[in-house]
C-alpha cells in the first residue's frame, strides 16, 4: 500500500502556510507514498483518521484525534513547538 502520509494543513489567517493543490500534487509524486488531505473538520475527517496512517502532517491535531489514527509512527508539524501534544495519552494509545 506504500507510505500513507494525512496532510492536515489548514491556516485561518496565513493561506501561504496551508497545504494547497500544488503542494499535495508535488508530495503525491513520492515514490511508494499515499498522500491525503484530511478535511478540516467533520466526521469525514474523523474517519480518514481511522483509517491509519504512517504519519501526520499537522498544524494543531489534538492527542485525541492522533490516538484515533492507528499505525501512526510519525508526527511532522511546520510550527515552532509541539508542546501542545500530549504525548503520555499518544504512547499509551499505541
Amino acid at each position: 500500500m506504500g507510505f500513507r502520509l494525512l496532510v492536515d494543513l489548514y491556516h485561518q489567517q496565513m493561506a501561504c502556510w496551508a497545504a494547497n493543490e500544488p503542494v499535495l500534487a508535488r508530495l503525491r509524486t513520492l515514490p511508494g507514498w499515499v498522500v491525503t488531505a484530511l478535511p478540516e473538520y467533520g466526521a469525514e475527517r474523523s474517519a480518514m483518521l481511522r483509517e491509519g496512517a504512517d504519519a501526520i502532517w499537522t498544524w494543531s491535531a489534538g492527542a485525541e484525534e492522533l490516538a484515533l489514527c492507528a499505525g501512526l509512527r510519525w508526527i511532522s508539524t511546520p510550527a515552532a513547538g509541539a508542546d501542545y501534544l500530549d504525548v503520555e495519552t499518544l504512547l499509551r494509545s499505541g
